[in-house]
């Protein structure tokens, strides 16, 4: 139950002497301090006024649903290994470089220590999100399947598609030399493998199937060119490149039956997402929360 006005709690709250309390959320406080922390680390923000308003309180709504997460999370006695932590953090940090990673957590003003709590919290509330949706098991009927297909057709139309082989070099005069070894019969795959700049080297060019909308125009004329074919030089803010089409194929509607796996995948996520909000809106309906609106509306954006 969410009061409006903040009148104080039955339960006794503690905080640092000092410290406005913004919400009561069941035995825990969040104050003033922290909410303006999390305004800080927000990219959101706005001058105007209503605008500010509204970003103000929705804030405030997450920083009360993820207390009451982790309350539920401590109740269900839920944890985070050292081994899961780990992983986690080993995944996130190898997108980036040592240095670049650095630069991240200093950007966010935060401490290591600080980051992998924050990391670990996210872990628990994912575990009890999980734990929240997946039981009783979610079942997609092949009739709920089948008026979701009927209803977004147009959603499982196949746009025209090229397999496609590129080399990239840095020189326009090294991709034209290349480009007549391969009309002269030089293998792609092996010249791309040893002469290639692109990460598909490794494949021997293999770009896989393309669609013109996930290709850089300079690239439309992979569409034109016939099976088998060796392409013009094509240059590109990336280089030069020579493509080979290995299979075109054309726009069509993908049969029911064809994309059956992928419509039960949406209907799973929306069940989830609508069985978690059920089951936020019953943990509220459980908890003590409890605004100071007036508090709210004087913290400064």
């Amino acid at each position: 139950m969410i009061l409006a006005v903040f009148t104080g709690c039955q339960k006794t709250i503690s905080v640092s002497p000092g410290a406005r309390v913004l919400a009561a959320v069941n035995d825990e406080a969040i104050t003033v301090g922290e909410f303006q922390k999390e305004m800080g680390q927000d990219s959101q923000t706005s001058e105007d006024p209503e605008v500010l308003k509204t970003l103000k309180h929705d804030l405030l709504q997450q920083l009360i649903d993820r207390k009451l997460f982790l309350q539920e999370a401590k109740h269900l006695k839920l944890s985070v290994s050292d081994e899961e932590l780990a992983q986690a953090s080993n995944q996130i940090q190898g997108d980036y470089t040592p240095e670049e990673f650095r630069e991240l957590v200093d950007s966010k003003q935060l401490g290591d220590a600080v980051w992998k709590t924050g990391l670990k919290e996210k872990l628990l509330i994912e575990k009890l999100q999980n734990q929240a949706t997946s039981n009783p098991k979610i079942d997609i009927t092949m009739e709920e399947a089948k008026q979701y297909y009927d209803a977004n057709r147009a959603h499982f139309i196949i746009k025209e598609s090229v397999h496609v082989h590129q080399i990239v070099v840095a020189k326009e005069a090294d991709a034209k030399a290349i480009r007549l070894e391969l009309l002269n019969g030089a293998d792609f795959a092996t010249l791309a493998s040893s002469k290639s700049l692109g990460p598909e080297k490794n494949q021997g060019g293999d770009l896989g199937f393309m669609t013109r909308d996930n290709l850089p125009e300079e690239f439309d004329l992979i569409f034109s060119i016939g099976i088998g074919k060796i392409s013009p030089v094509v240059k590109s803010p990336y280089g030069y490149h020579i493509f080979k089409v290995e299979e075109r194929r054309s726009a069509h509607q993908e049969t029911f039956v064809e994309s059956i796996e992928k419509i039960q995948a949406v209907l799973l996520q929306i069940k989830q997402e609508q069985r978690f909000a059920d089951w936020i809106a019953d943990l509220r309906h459980r908890s003590d929360i409890k605004i100071n609106e007036q508090l709210l509306n004087e913290v400064s954006g």
